[in-house]
């Protein structure tokens, strides 16, 4: 994900690295860069700009580019069992 380096920097101090101002630029930069290095190996990357997306927004996004599942989530009917056997 990328995001707006001010909006990152107004959140504020949550743990040692925010106190370093040049951490949310480098942020953004490392994420960039980790995306591309895995587009070049063939693997899926979803990129998205949070700068301009709100969380409500990104979350229907997210959800949306998530393959269906390979198996049900939910169990099966009860299986008939045939007579006579």
């Amino acid at each position: 994900m990328t995001n707006d380096v001010d909006r990152m920097d107004d959140r504020g101090v949550r743990h040692r690295f925010h106190l370093d101002p040049t951490a949310p630029g480098r942020k953004v930069d490392l994420c960039s860069e980790a995306a591309q290095a895995l587009i070049a190996r063939n693997v899926k990357v979803l990129v998205l700009d949070t700068s301009v997306f709100t969380p409500s927004d990104v979350v229907p996004t997210i959800a949306d580019a998530l393959p269906d599942p390979s198996v049900p989530s939910a169990p099966p009917p009860n299986p008939t069992i045939p007579q006579g056997t």
